[in-house]
């Protein structure tokens, strides 16, 4: 397992004070995650954001029927660019692609400035659309892009997936269980999980509860971890230094599954310094590491014609 630098090599002494003052007010925090840390992080970058409005934004349109099935495409323009979607988190019952004008509309435009048509999505959430509604809705986008992607400049061919939190869990949902695996590993290049939530079991907060049930004997079922054996795409797994111990756990747990379903252990970065949502709020901000880490992975993976 690598770490993320937290202090990037070559920043001016002024932006490397600013940073390690970032750093201090998350360490702050502490290792715990709810609506007001979500908060104050995204508090902490907004003044911080280096990343500029993509060329061309395109916002709201709609991948399904349901209100919540919408997209916001990213680019600066051209042609047959390599395709990245990025789901959101949420605690299963919450978050939007759009949460603020700028969050999280700097992943979009992050990686339109390096060369990727990105979208960011939202989806159904639980409570009123439970397991696995998710899942189908990621996969409803996937074949929105198929069809799509084309026409906004992008070679739906080279597609990556990229998933923060529960956003995790419905990209990991997608690609693993069996009602969507064998056309996720038709079209899907590579995929990049956040401090994700792959393994439902007792006790459950209450927006796991609201997504997955109370049913316990369908827990195994509705977990990712479960079903790893049925897809080889290249995954990369990150963890922050102040996710909270059970979030951290799930992503050891699941690279451990990977692991023993491949027979070798995914990529596997820890994110020093940050805490459960500042490595996708800090991307497009001076703090580089955790935008850079991400870049370094999809341009190696969605690079060049697909495999035969």
């Amino acid at each position: 397992m690598t770490s993320s630098h937290p202090q990037p090599a070559g920043l001016a002494s002024t932006d490397d004070k600013v940073l390690q003052k970032l750093l201090a007010d998350i360490r702050g925090f502490g290792a715990r995650f709810d609506l007001a840390l979500n908060d104050a992080t995204r508090a902490l970058y907004e003044p911080h954001l280096e990343v500029a409005p993509a060329e061309i934004e395109k916002a709201d349109l709609a991948y399904g029927p349901h209100a919540r099935h919408r997209l916001d495409v990213f680019s600066v323009g051209g042609k047959d660019l390599p395709v990245v979607l990025y789901v959101h988190g949420g605690g299963f019952v919450g978050g939007d692609k759009r949460a603020t004008p700028n969050f999280y509309a700097n992943v979009g435009r992050y990686l339109a400035s390096k060369g990727f048509l990105a979208l960011t999505m939202n989806y159904r959430l639980g409570g009123t659309d439970p397991w696995p509604a998710g899942r189908d809705d990621v996969g409803a986008v996937v074949e929105w892009i198929a069809k799509n992607a084309a026409t906004l400049g992008g070679d739906a061919n080279r597609l990556g997936l990229v998933g923060q939190s529960s956003g995790c869990c419905h990209v990991a949902s997608y690609l693993f269980e069996e009602a969507t695996a064998a056309a996720a590993a038709r079209q899907v290049r590579a995929a990049v999980l956040m401090s994700g939530y792959y393994k439902v079991k007792p006790p459950l907060a209450p927006g796991q509860q609201a997504y997955f049930g109370t049913d316990a004997t369908q827990f195994e079922l509705r977990s990712p971890a479960t079903h790893v054996a049925r897809s080889q795409v290249p995954v990369m797994l990150t963890l922050a230094q102040y996710d909270p111990p059970a979030i951290a756990q799930q992503t050891l747990e699941f690279a451990s599954a990977l692991t023993g379903a491949r027979g070798a252990c995914p990529p596997l970065h820890w994110l020093a310094g940050h805490n459960h949502v500042s490595g996708v709020l800090s991307i497009g901000t001076i703090h580089r590491d955790s935008g850079e880490l991400l870049e370094a992975f999809l341009q190696a993976h969605l690079a060049g014609a697909p495999a035969a």
